[in-house]
């Protein structure tokens, strides 16, 4: 891992960048950028943000990020599966809560009951009676409609299929004098574009699987992959290729 170090490490200053520069382009934090470098792999917070952090890292020095993870990936040590038992947890009181009321409070809410009930008998054994004391045979037969219910087949929700993941990369040619690039495009193996971007020209290419891009002037653009900024991936006249595949 030391020598793939000094390799990212050697990228980084042939770029001219400093770890906190590749930081703020890449959101990796410089002390992970810098074990990456340092081939302190203890210091990194597992093995999968490790593998992560190193494939994003060659990939925004315009390395081949899979070629590199691969010479490394068996020398860190596979995660530890952490389990949080109940232990772990607030110690929160979890027995239901039991309420207690006074004596006197008891009996007025058990008086308040009792007389409720017997005014509820008293009201559904009195007949009801018209104006002139004689007791309504209609009252019962007035009855709004009977209402039913059917059951109705309610369709299942409509399941919409995925948004498929694509590959988006743009290329921003710089805003400056005489900036320009030569670009070759594939995306998923077709050539797409083969021809020159000039000054503050940009291009965005999209594939389901895999784009692959030569740049005949690498200093002169700036990269972006998925919408993360890349940067720009190489020197003044330097011709670069880069492959982004699908993760």
């Amino acid at each position: 891992m030391e020598e793939v170090g000094r390799l990212l490490r050697q990228a980084r200053e042939d770029l001219g960048l400093t770890l906190a520069e590749v930081e703020a382009r890449t959101k990796i934090r410089s002390r992970y950028l810098e074990a990456l470098e340092e081939g302190q792999h203890d210091v990194l917070p597992g093995k999968v943000y490790a593998l992560g952090f190193l494939r994003n890292y060659a990939r925004f020095l315009g390395m081949d990020a899979e070629l590199v993870v691969s010479q490394i990936k068996d020398s860190i040590a596979d995660d530890d599966v952490i389990k949080v038992s109940e232990d772990h947890l607030p110690a929160y009181d979890r027995r239901p809560k039991r309420v207690f009321l006074g004596k006197g409070l008891f009996k007025a809410v058990i008086g308040v009951l009792v007389a409720l009930l017997i005014l509820s008998g008293i009201y559904n054994l009195w007949p009801s009676r018209k104006g002139n004391g004689e007791i309504d045979p209609t009252i019962a037969e007035e009855q709004g409609p009977e209402v039913k219910i059917e059951d109705q087949e309610i369709d299942p929700p409509a399941i919409l299929p995925e948004a498929e993941e694509k590959q988006e990369v743009v290329i921003n040619v710089e805003d400056e004098q005489g900036a320009r690039c030569w670009v070759e495009v594939l995306a998923d193996g077709e050539k797409v574009f083969t021809g020159t971007l000039e000054r503050a020209e940009k291009k965005v290419f999209i594939a389901q699987e895999k784009i692959k891009i030569t740049l005949g002037d690498a200093g002169a653009v700036r990269v972006t992959y998925n919408g993360q900024e890349l940067g720009t991936p190489g020197k003044k006249g330097e011709v670069v290729p880069m492959e982004f595949p699908r993760e």
